[in-house]
């Protein structure tokens, strides 16, 4: 499977073709996974993924320069979605790299993290702006093996990724289109992939597919030291991960962001204020939804910045 990309650059056509070709490749391998054939897959998606940006960001490249830099982690502290697939990839990788001792600190601190957390809304989760338990030192400890919609993470100015903490979620960040329309499309197409696969097994299934939180996934799965056969073998059971939304977020303009390398990113932006929102939001059952999402072959994009060529 190569990049997909189409010469007007219209992000509609684009991610229809992109989803298809996912769905098709997950369907096909998702029977038949196990820890090497799963790791295989996650990188084929991965570089088409990369080489789709490549190709977009070559003829229709940000208006403004993306701020997003090593050691920079708003976006860490937000509610991720991710599809079975990546949520196994994520936990097959921890397991494989970590030592005994690292791994056992890493599930009490996600054990921690999940009870603070679980069932909250992707909204009043980024109130809390608790830090994911795989940040370290302020750097994702897993960045090659990150989900899709942490790839699609991205901002153009680091004030607003500061303001979106601090205020709320409601906040306007501007993002570059096609990065989160290339991976948020990718991460939906996987979930849709694997649900078309187990259609196709006869089980009844949500046709945009199951969608986890992060961190309740990784506290199930990292129960099994082989999570992948547990998952196939029907005892690794994510149901009680599902995500609230039951919607793989990808192109709202106050999704995920990060900020440039020069821009401190602190904890102590979880100020009073801040707990003050959060626990009046959660007093009224505010959980309306906020921008876009895409399942399955279905994208809508939510008011961002518009790719400029430069002039000559």
């Amino acid at each position: 499977m190569g990049p997909v990309t189409d010469s007007d650059q219209h992000i509609s056509d684009y991610a229809a073709a992109l989803s298809l070709g996912v769905r098709t490749v997950v369907a096909k391998a998702a029977p038949g996974l196990n820890p090497q054939s799963l790791k295989a897959l996650v990188a084929e998606l991965i570089a088409v993924g990369d080489a789709t940006l490549a190709t977009l960001a070559a003829t229709d490249p940000p208006a403004q320069p993306l701020a997003c830099g090593e050691g920079c982690a708003y976006c860490c502290r937000v509610q991720v979605q991710v599809s079975i697939i990546e949520a196994l990839n994520v936990a097959q990788a921890l397991i494989e790299t970590l030592s005994a001792d690292d791994l056992a600190a890493l599930k009490s601190r996600i054990a921690i993290l999940d009870a603070q957390t679980h069932g909250l809304t992707h909204q009043d989760r980024g109130l809390l702006a608790l830090a994911c338990p795989l940040l370290v030192n302020e750097r994702c400890s897993i960045y090659d093996d990150r989900s899709f919609v942490c790839r699609a993470a991205n901002s153009v100015d680091a004030e607003q990724c500061r303001d979106m903490l601090t205020e709320g979620p409601d906040t306007q960040v501007t993002s570059y289109q096609h990065q989160k329309s290339v991976y948020g499309t990718i991460g939906a197409a996987t979930a849709a992939g694997l649900a078309d696969a187990q259609a196709g097994a006869g089980e009844t299934v949500d046709p945009g597919g199951i969608v986890l939180e992060l961190t309740a996934a990784l506290h199930l799965a990292l129960d099994h030291p082989d999570p992948v056969s547990a998952w196939q073998q029907g005892i690794l059971d994510f149901s009680a991960a599902t995500a609230p939304s039951r919607e793989l977020r990808t192109n709202e303009s106050t999704e995920r962001v990060n900020c440039g390398p020069t821009k401190a990113c602190a904890p102590e932006l979880l100020n009073r204020r801040h707990r003050e929102n959060h626990i009046k939001r959660l007093a009224v059952d505010h959980h309306r939804s906020i921008g876009a999402g895409a399942i399955g072959q279905r994208i809508i994009v939510a008011p961002q910045v518009r790719a400029q060529r430069p002039q000559v």
